[in-house]
């Protein structure tokens, strides 16, 4: 299978990062694998780079759609030529990439919806202002080929939005077990300290005050790490100078690699108002770090099945939350394999192989 990836970025971090830890999991599997990256130079290392083929455009973001298209129809042609066979999958990342590729014709593209549309696109907006962009979407995603990242967001998607795709499926965000293992075994620096962890953007969505007011009330003996960056981290730095708790909550900043402080953790609290599929807590899980969420719409739900959903948090339950940390800080680690088989690259992959 010969499969193109095309989105706004190609990076470590959020989209990016899940569409090139897919494109780079194709070829693991012994598919062949392209990336276009629109906007920025791939930042990506040696493996990747050497596994898959990587074009970065340097679209200007001015740049009007139909310009783009052709720009982009272009580039496709010259790797068919090049490489002296067709695509097999087209999967498009990102909703500008979305824009510009809708009406581009393939009998195999696919478009993902990434997070709950309907919450995404209102948070922050006024209500005209969000009204107006729901009705964008509505008429964006018509009549394509759609892939969500959750069951949460179909329904979002059908339900919610009202938006009718030409088709709509469900493929999970896929993880390379092995790959997270090997990165989780280098240095933590903070290898000898207790400490449970959040890792997520600082931006209203993700409720780090929830999260930081829980911490206080539960009067447990460790320490929070919180680990990211976003707009709001300088004004949770200041709130947590003026409590005078930068010994008990320390703020890490963003990492290349987090998965030894993850691993190191005693836990994971996950604090967001909405998600597409929450693939911090499947991190968590994979390293066998216990995970306790907010059953927020979409993908927790979905991640935390059986007796895990004891770790599952109603929206408004605050002092259940406060209780499930104070619960979870006296918990023993378990193997955590059984809840995350199902969304590992090896059963992910056939998922797409059926998509041709």
């Amino acid at each position: 299978m010969n499969v193109l990836t095309i989105s706004d970025t190609i990076s470590v971090n959020g989209l990016g990062n899940v569409s090139s830890r897919l494109a780079l999991g194709f070829t693991n599997y012994g598919h062949s694998s392209t990336m276009i990256s629109l906007y920025n130079e791939a930042s990506m290392t040696d493996e990747f780079l050497c596994c898959v083929n990587v074009v970065s455009l340097h679209i200007n973001r001015k740049d009007c759609r139909r310009k783009v298209l052709k720009i982009i129809s272009n580039k496709i042609s010259g790797l068919i030529q090049s490489n002296g066979k067709k695509f097999d999958l087209i999967l498009v990342h990102g909703q500008s990439t979305t824009k510009i590729l809708k009406n581009y014709k393939h009998t195999a593209i696919y478009f993902y919806v990434h997070n709950t549309l309907s919450l995404d696109l209102t948070n922050n907006y006024s209500f005209l202002k969000g009204a107006i962009k729901k009705i964008k979407a509505r008429i964006l995603y018509k009549n394509l080929n759609l892939i969500c990242v959750s069951e949460g967001v179909k329904h979002d998607v059908l339900k919610v939005m009202n938006i009718q795709p030409k088709s709509i499926q469900v493929i999970y965000n896929g993880l390379d077990k092995e790959l997270i293992l090997a990165k989780s075994k280098m240095n933590n620096i903070n290898k000898n300290e207790n400490y449970i962890i959040n890792i997520s953007r600082f931006v209203p969505e993700k409720r780090h005050d929830i999260l930081i007011k829980a911490f206080i009330k539960s009067e447990i003996d460790c320490k929070l790490i919180l680990v990211g960056e976003g707009f709001e981290k300088q004004k949770y730095e200041n709130i947590i100078k003026d409590l005078g708790l930068q010994d008990q909550i320390i703020f890490m900043g963003h990492l290349e690699n987090p998965y030894p402080v993850l691993s190191g953790a005693r836990y994971l609290v996950h604090t967001a108002d909405f998600e597409g599929f929450g693939l911090v807590l499947l991190e968590a899980l994979i390293l066998d770090i216990p995970v306790i969420a907010r059953n927020c719409p979409s993908g927790p739900n979905e991640i935390l099945t059986g007796a895990l959903q004891d770790s599952l948090i109603a929206m408004d339950d605050f002092d259940g939350l406060v209780q499930c940390m104070i619960k979870q800080s006296s918990e023993k680690k378990e193997d955590m394999s059984a809840y995350t088989k199902k969304f590992l690259l090896e059963n992910i992959v056939p998922e797409y192989e059926k998509l041709i």
